[in-house]
């Protein structure tokens, strides 16, 4: 046993808790007798402490206890009267009913999309696609076919309006009309008639009871108005349908030729559109949003975004008439010559006088030019009140006019000028 006096400890100033002094020396047990140290009492507060521990521990326990069940209730159980709490928390997802079905709710469309949905469902069934057959054939031994351009329906019995390039496109080959519903039809030679004025040709199959396209009149087209191009894009995917606008209303466009001389030839009077033009679209409609074929697409410019050209329906119906009224054939008068409208270049290079005006390369024999006294060399330089430039070519004006009229002409020969009266055939 220890038998030292108890220490006295000094309290801490600042803490507040406060230990009991010793005993006064009255009150101290004699030395005779064994002395017993008193436990040092615990602090009140650290016994409060635990306590309190203790209590909120409970206390957390049972009330976490009953939460978690008044959550698993609401959550789970999901009554009646809980649905509209549950449903405006946005991260969760609300169970949806077992007895309720929800139907999707229909997209609306514009009235611009349904026109366009409501033109291309009119006008598709008399779009067709043209494609050439070749002699060649591939390693399975199969004729190998390439799609070359587009073309569409304008009489039930078989009557197909296209660009005259399409059908010149495939020398040799055999072509084929592939109708929207996946029928074929052979194309005879004989049943093709190709236009020399402007870049049309019609094709004849033999069928009945064919969807027709409507045309429409391109002589009030506006700047901005709607359109829709129908055709064979890439020479691949079938009607494929692109959207756009007219940008511009009688331009005029050159086009290459393979005349060795260098010539040009000019589309006038066309259309011009935003719409997508891709390669197999040529000969294709274009469509205002009524459904009605107001162009036949044409060209695009490959050196730019959306620069597409299309023949106005006007141009094209007047060559109609003339199929129909020369029994199949698109009869147009002729001169009989060959020429070549001049440039300044071209004029330069083979030391010409002028640098405009049609240059005779050949004169054929019994033509209306031999007979009226054409040469060889000559230039034309105005037919008529219209002078001969690269837009305004002789063959352009000269079948603009009717069969069997006279036409005057501006000659120019070495030196002189002459003016010559030629009757057309």
């Amino acid at each position: 046993m220890d038998t030292r006096p108890p220490q006295t400890q000094m309290p801490y100033q600042d803490s507040p808790v406060q230990f009991a002094p010793p005993p006064p020396m009255a009150a101290q047990i004699p030395q005779q007798q064994t002395r017993q140290v008193a436990p040092p009492q615990k602090p009140h507060k650290a016994r409060l402490g635990c306590f309190s521990v203790l209590l909120l521990s409970l206390t957390s326990i049972i009330f976490g206890s009953l939460g978690g069940m008044f959550l698993a209730y609401i959550f789970l159980v999901r009554p009646a009267w809980s649905t509209p709490l549950t449903d405006q928390i946005s991260f969760l997802a609300p169970t949806p009913s077992p007895t309720v079905v929800t139907e999707a709710t229909p997209v609306e469309t514009t009235s611009d999309s349904q026109d366009v949905v409501s033109a291309v469902e009119k006008s598709s069934p008399a779009v067709v696609s043209i494609v050439a057959k070749t002699t060649k054939t591939d390693i399975l031994g199969d004729q190998i076919s390439q799609g070359i351009g587009t073309g569409f329906i304008v009489n039930a019995d078989g009557l197909i309006l296209t660009n005259k390039h399409v059908v010149e496109s495939s020398s040799g080959a055999t072509f084929v009309v592939i109708t929207a519903d996946g029928k074929e039809y052979e194309v005879k030679p004989e049943n093709i008639a190709v236009d020399s004025l402007y870049d049309l040709a019609i094709i004849k199959i033999d069928a009945q009871n064919l969807p027709i396209a409507t045309l429409g009149n391109s002589s009030t087209l506006k700047v901005g108005q709607q359109v829709i191009a129908i055709g064979l894009a890439l020479g691949e995917f079938q009607n494929t349908v692109t959207v756009g606008v007219i940008s511009g209303i009688g331009r005029s466009l050159q086009v290459s030729t393979n005349n060795t001389l260098g010539s040009v030839e000019y589309l006038d009077e066309i259309i011009q559109t935003d719409a997508s033009i891709n390669s197999g679209n040529s000969g294709g409609p274009l469509l205002n949003s009524s459904g009605q074929v107001i162009g036949i697409n044409t060209a695009k410019v490959n050196n730019g975004e959306n620069l597409g050209f299309a023949i106005p329906i006007n141009s094209a119906k007047s060559v109609l008439e003339n199929y129909q009224k020369n029994a199949g054939k698109i009869v147009r008068p002729k001169l009989g010559v060959s020429a070549v409208e001049l440039t300044k270049a071209l004029s330069l290079r083979n030391n010409l006088p002028l640098i405009d005006g049609a240059y005779l390369v050949e004169v054929q024999e019994g033509s209306a030019a031999q007979k009226a006294g054409l040469l060889k060399g000559d230039i034309i330089m105005q037919i008529d009140d219209t002078k001969i430039t690269v837009k305004n070519s002789l063959r352009k004006q000269i079948q603009k006019k009717d069969i069997g009229t006279k036409a005057t002409l501006l000659v120019r020969r070495g030196t002189e000028d002459k003016t010559i009266e030629v009757t057309l055939e």
